[in-house]
């Protein structure tokens, strides 16, 4: 039997629930395994034709009835109302829109289920892994990249090529193994050395509107979600919220997040995944974060002033 995992792309999240998931079919026997890549916005179009030859799993992504597995947290996570009427769960899809990370809440399902369990090192970081998804994690430490978690976070993101790296090598060799990696530890210590040439250059980048509205408008750190959000609130503890945009394919990706690092998530009345569902077609994201897609500088500048009038 061939399974085809779909998973979050150049997402820790993403990333870690695929190799978690590898690590676990590894171990009944299946090691015939084809990884394929999703990130937003999502294609409506080619969401609703999805079909493979192999069983399909899914992971840290969009329901789909063709999934013989599946497991998300979003609760953005049902792209098509019908099929979000007819949605009734199965044993082995795995489902909770209050769960930290994918990885987590895969990681309790397989060990309950099948009495599967990685390493102490690897559960520590999967703890690792609920905290960043969450954005529930210290920025300073972040930006030292002390954990294993935030090391593949910021790499991930800043290099688009070594997710399937990672899906191959986590949960395999020990944490201390993959960190000692030569190609980790050259990204590191690159990282570090441009870190301050990084953090001067957002603040010539971001302007403060209304005490609390951050808006970063420019292509630096263009596709870098998470050193960006670091970064921004970083550089501006009390504000509440950050509205980023850069052109890319033609069409402006937009992101905004809450402040959770400096704000508690319970005093956020907008679940901004169902608010940028709302903006445009294959928006969606957790109650933190909420990304989606624009066609133009003046609509940029309409939906800025719409989320300004939203968000307290």
């Amino acid at each position: 039997m061939n399974f085809k995992i779909f998973y979050h792309k150049n997402c820790l999240d993403g990333v870690s629930s695929a190799a978690l998931m590898k690590n676990f079919l590894n171990t009944l026997g299946f090691n015939k395994l084809i990884f394929k890549g999703l990130t937003y916005p999502l294609d409506k179009k080619g969401w609703r034709k999805l079909t493979s030859k192999h069983k399909i799993i899914i992971l840290d992504y969009r329901y789909h009835p063709q999934a013989a597995i599946w497991c998300d947290h979003h609760k953005t996570t049902f792209t098509f109302h019908n099929w979000e009427k007819k949605y009734k769960p199965k044993p082995l899809f795995i489902f909770d829109p209050n769960a930290p990370s994918a990885t987590g809440l895969l990681y309790k399902f397989l060990k309950k289920k099948f009495n599967f369990q990685v390493p102490r090192d690897w559960e520590k970081f999967i703890k690792q892994v609920d905290k960043y998804d969450s954005a529930r994690f210290d920025i300073k430490e972040a930006l030292e990249l002390k954990s294993l978690a935030a090391k593949i976070s910021i790499i991930i993101s800043e290099n688009k090529n070594l997710d399937k790296f990672f899906i191959q090598n986590l949960f395999n060799l020990e944490t201390k193994t993959i960190e000692n990696l030569q190609i980790v530890k050259n990204f590191i210590k690159k990282f570090k050395k441009t870190l301050k040439e990084k953090i001067e250059q957002a603040k010539k980048n971001i302007i403060l509107e209304n005490k609390f509205f951050l808006v970063w408008s420019n292509n630096n750190f263009k596709n870098q979600f998470v050193l960006k959000q670091i970064v921004a609130f970083y550089l501006y503890p009390r504000a509440k919220y950050l509205f980023t945009f850069w052109r890319e394919r033609n069409v402006f990706q937009v992101r905004v997040y809450f402040n959770s690092f400096y704000y508690d998530k319970k005093t956020l009345k907008v679940h901004l995944g169902e608010l940028a569902k709302k903006m445009s077609k294959g928006g969606g994201g957790h109650k933190g974060v909420g990304a989606f897609q624009i066609n133009s500088l003046k609509e940029i500048e309409r939906v800025k002033n719409r989320l300004k009038s939203i968000l307290k």
